[in-house]
Order: C-alpha cells, then sequence, then structure tokens
C-alpha cells in the first residue's frame, strides 16, 4: 500500500508540502508520531513545524503516485475527446 501526504501550512497558504508513495512505516515515523508528540517533521527535505500545521491529508492507494498520474491523464483525455 502506497500513503500520499499533503500537509497544508499556515504560513503557505496557496501550497504546503507533499510525499507520495510512503510505506506505512515511513509515514507513522516521519509524519504522524512527531505530531502526536509535538515534534516538527521532515516533507521533502524541508522542517514543519507542528504549529504551522493547518491540515494534514493522508490518502491510500494500491498504486505509486506515477501510475495514479498516468490515469488521471488518461481519463483527462478522454473527457476532452468527447
Amino acid at each position: 500500500m502506497n500513503y500520499h501526504v499533503r500537509i497544508s501550512l499556515k504560513s503557505q497558504q496557496s501550497h504546503g508540502e507533499a510525499e507520495v508513495d510512503m510505506t506505512e512505516d515511513e509515514l507513522e515515523t516521519r509524519v504522524l508520531a512527531p505530531y502526536r508528540t509535538g515534534q516538527p517533521s521532515i516533507i521533502k527535505g524541508r522542517t514543519v513545524q507542528i504549529g504551522d500545521v493547518e491540515r494534514i491529508r493522508i490518502s491510500r492507494s494500491e498504486q505509486v503516485s506515477q501510475q495514479l498520474i498516468a490515469l488521471l491523464r488518461q481519463e483527462d483525455a478522454r473527457r476532452n475527446s468527447q
């Protein structure tokens, strides 16, 4: 299973930080455990302070992100051709 995390930050209203294709262990170690204990997380090499977190969105998929992106592009192309 692949976990995909998007963290919205209070300090950056237009975007936040994202990490894709994480294992369950990586999700727990790098995102969930630090959040529970009030510690910063490191996402894509950037330190995210707990006080700056507005929202954490976690999704799970059987496919890796590249497969999901390809499927979405195919769906968009199909819709645009109709």
